[in-house]
Protein backbone atom coordinates (compact mmCIF):
# COMPACT_ATOMS: atom_id res chain seq x y z
CA UNK A 1 0.00 0.00 0.00
CA UNK A 2 1.31 3.05 -0.74
CA UNK A 3 1.60 5.56 2.37
CA UNK A 4 1.30 9.60 2.51
CA UNK A 5 5.04 9.65 2.77
CA UNK A 6 6.04 7.52 -0.52
CA UNK A 7 3.21 10.45 -1.92
CA UNK A 8 5.52 13.23 -0.84
CA UNK A 9 8.61 11.36 -1.80
CA UNK A 10 7.13 10.97 -5.35
CA UNK A 11 6.63 14.46 -4.74
CA UNK A 12 9.64 16.03 -4.36
CA UNK A 13 10.71 14.26 -7.32
CA UNK A 14 8.74 16.55 -9.38
CA UNK A 15 10.16 19.99 -11.33
CA UNK A 16 10.02 22.95 -9.02
CA UNK A 17 7.42 24.99 -11.28
CA UNK A 18 5.59 21.30 -11.72
CA UNK A 19 5.57 21.14 -8.24
CA UNK A 20 3.61 24.58 -7.74
CA UNK A 21 1.55 23.77 -10.33
CA UNK A 22 0.42 20.20 -9.13
CA UNK A 23 0.06 21.57 -5.83
CA UNK A 24 -1.51 24.46 -6.58
CA UNK A 25 -4.35 22.82 -8.83
CA UNK A 26 -4.60 19.73 -6.78
CA UNK A 27 -3.90 20.58 -3.01
CA UNK A 28 -6.01 24.07 -3.56
CA UNK A 29 -8.38 23.25 -5.95
CA UNK A 30 -7.48 26.38 -8.45
CA UNK A 31 -8.23 26.14 -11.68
CA UNK A 32 -5.72 25.75 -14.89
CA UNK A 33 -6.86 29.62 -15.19
CA UNK A 34 -6.25 30.22 -11.66
CA UNK A 35 -3.19 28.74 -11.63
CA UNK A 36 -1.49 30.08 -14.92
CA UNK A 37 -2.26 33.09 -13.64
CA UNK A 38 -0.75 32.63 -10.25
CA UNK A 39 2.35 31.52 -11.85
CA UNK A 40 2.46 34.06 -14.79
CA UNK A 41 2.34 31.59 -17.09
CA UNK A 42 -0.37 30.02 -20.21
CA UNK A 43 -3.07 27.52 -19.19
CA UNK A 44 -1.55 25.18 -22.10
CA UNK A 45 1.79 25.17 -19.92
CA UNK A 46 0.00 24.62 -16.44
CA UNK A 47 -2.16 21.41 -18.34
CA UNK A 48 1.08 20.54 -20.03
CA UNK A 49 2.67 20.33 -16.34
CA UNK A 50 -0.19 18.64 -14.50
CA UNK A 51 -0.11 15.97 -17.27
CA UNK A 52 3.69 15.68 -16.76
CA UNK A 53 3.10 15.65 -12.76
CA UNK A 54 0.76 12.73 -12.96
CA UNK A 55 2.51 10.44 -15.57
CA UNK A 56 5.99 10.90 -12.97
CA UNK A 57 3.69 10.40 -10.11
CA UNK A 58 2.09 7.11 -11.76
CA UNK A 59 5.27 6.25 -12.68
CA UNK A 60 6.49 6.80 -9.38
CA UNK A 61 3.84 5.09 -7.00
CA UNK A 62 3.77 2.21 -9.50
CA UNK A 63 7.58 1.69 -8.38
CA UNK A 64 6.55 2.15 -4.33
CA UNK A 65 3.74 -0.71 -4.70
CA UNK A 66 6.51 -3.79 -6.10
Amino acid sequence: MVGHNDEQEALSKLPPRTQQAYYLNREQGMTYGKVAEQLGTSIKTVEVQIARALSILRHELVSFMH
